[in-house]
């Protein structure tokens, strides 16, 4: 029952911390991370480290509706309209973090190849959840909203990439392990996987709403029920479930009126879910890191902020994307959260000497970005004059 109190006692002060920091014209969620931050081990550590452990769970159910969402945002019109841009911008900024942060690690501070590697792999990651709470937040709509939200659900499947196959080579030039095209490729069927894995979920959904479900309440029972099932199936199958939700739902907002109403009854579920997310991320930061980092996190901050920036607006040359997408998409790019920390993870398991300074820096960096990245995305939001509110 413990448990119970202190999850009513996070959203409650959650709620309460977004609401006056939204006083201040700052995102809500700011307002969540910093309660979370405060009542956390690190400040008053009101809520026990074994009740965080207990509502992790609360992590992956809350990505998997983000993941869903922002899937919606794939609808053919709405696609049409972007066109290529989307995948060159996804491409070049992933890319731009990956050049600049490993050669920075490399160059500047003459770190080893596969650390600088590895690093480089882990900062093409971006946070969907920050970008997606604050465009909500503030109503946001345009080419900036709408491009913003397409890259950030491509970017984690190109992360995911990058990193699976740069973990193959450093796994062969540190552990004398055989290259194989069988090792470069699993990162390829674990996308292939997520991919199956969604489609035969929206078709299970399609069937049931149009052949079975009767109204409202029908539809948000089993589009909660797929949601949560198939984020669950693809973790047990080491698939990547944020993918498998972005499929699911891209496919669902491409069908028919009765099924696309799934989106605006389930959107109801999400707002207790965000805000108990965001603030088990505060609670969850570890702030001891950040004077422990010193120029090398540092460093590795300010690279990756750089590269996705030029990344973005080098992108948007390119695939010819409008001024206001080429002069603020990097701000909104900025977010960094869960999928950096589990690579960061994977990186330590398989390499230990060199993973524990990698993933200190990793977090460190998450820190930061989680703190002021949602500012920076609603900077970006309001310079392009795309905020309703």
């Amino acid at each position: 029952m413990s448990v119970l109190v202190y999850f009513s006692i996070i959203l409650l002060v959650g709620y309460l911390a977004g609401q006056l920091i939204s006083l201040l014209k700052l995102p809500v969620i700011t307002g969540y991370l910093i309660v979370g931050i405060i009542i956390g081990p690190f400040c008053l550590d009101i809520v026990p480290p074994d009740v965080i452990e207990h509502l992790s769970f609360l992590k992956h159910v809350t990505l998997a509706f983000i993941a869903f969402f922002i899937g919606s945002e794939f609808e053919k019109s709405q696609i049409k309209k972007l066109g290529k841009s989307v995948i060159i911008i996804t491409i070049v900024q992933a890319l731009g973090a990956v050049v600049l942060v490993t050669s920075v690690m490399f160059f500047i501070f003459h770190l080893s190849v596969s650390f600088s590697f590895l690093l480089g792999s882990i900062s093409a990651a971006t946070a969907p959840a920050a970008v997606l709470l604050v465009i909500k937040e503030y109503k946001a709509r345009g080419p900036l909203t709408q491009t913003l939200l397409s890259v950030v659900a491509l970017d984690d499947a190109i992360c995911v990439i990058l990193f699976g196959v740069t973990m193959s080579l450093v796994s062969t030039f540190n552990n004398g392990a055989t290259l194989s095209v069988v090792s470069l490729l699993e990162p390829f069927w674990e996308i292939i996987g997520s991919v199956i894995l969604g489609v035969f979920a929206s078709i299970i959904t399609f069937i049931l709403i149009i052949k079975f479900v009767k109204n409202r309440e029908s539809i948000l029972t089993v589009t909660t029920a797929m949601i949560i099932g198939a984020a669950a199936i693809a973790y047990e199958l080491h698939l990547s479930y944020l993918l498998t939700n972005m499929v699911f739902g891209a496919i669902l907002a491409n069908t028919n009126s009765k099924v696309i109403k799934v989106f605006p009854i389930t959107e109801h579920i999400t707002p207790p879910l965000y805000v108990a997310f965001f603030t088990l991320a505060g609670l969850t930061l570890e702030l001891d890191l950040i004077p422990k980092m010193g120029l090398t996190g540092t460093g590795y901050i300010l690279a990756r902020a750089s590269g996705k920036m030029i990344g973005c607006n080098l992108g948007a040359r390119l695939g010819k994307a409008p001024d206001v997408v080429r002069k603020y998409l990097g701000l909104g790019m900025l977010p960094q959260a869960g999928v950096a920390i589990g690579l960061a993870v994977l990186a330590q398991e398989r390499f230990p000497v060199i993973g524990k300074n990698l993933s200190a820096i990793v977090l460190a960096g998450v820190v930061f970005y989680e703190i002021l990245g949602p500012l920076f995305a609603k900077i970006a939001i309001q310079k392009a004059q795309e905020a309703k509110i």
